[in-house]
């Protein structure tokens, strides 16, 4: 068993994350695929109403991958160090909402998941 660093699940799909690699799992746990698109990948996250994957990471980075497609869609640089910087989606999946350092301040980041691009920064 693959000790991960980040792991979330939805009805279809697991995904799990060691820093180095995404891993891609069926709901069966029957692996589908894995990624090494960005180092330090540790927190990964599942959109509501859409078979898209987030994974952040503590350098800096986004990746937004396609479940049903599994590729890569986007990779985002998203400030500085983001280590302790979380994020969320929209419960209705339109959104996602990204903590992001700027310097020696925080701002919430919100980005449109039709397009992957920055509707929105507060703060």
């Amino acid at each position: 068993m693959i000790n991960f660093w980040g792991y979330t699940k939805n009805d279809r799909f697991s995904i799990g994350c060691t820093g180095q690699t995404v891993y891609v799992y069926d709901a069966s746990g029957i692996e589908l695929t894995k990624f090494k698109d960005i180092k330090y990948g540790y927190m990964p996250g599942i959109c509501p109403h859409r078979d898209v994957c987030a994974v952040k990471s503590t350098a800096g980075w986004l990746a937004f991958y396609d479940l049903a497609e599994l590729c890569l869609i986007k990779k985002l640089k998203v400030g500085c160090d983001s280590q302790y910087q979380g994020f969320c989606f929209s419960p209705d999946g339109r959104f996602f909402l990204n903590l992001e350092r700027k310097d020696m301040h925080s701002e919430l980041a919100i980005y449109d998941m039709d397009t992957l691009t920055e509707a929105a920064r507060l703060f």
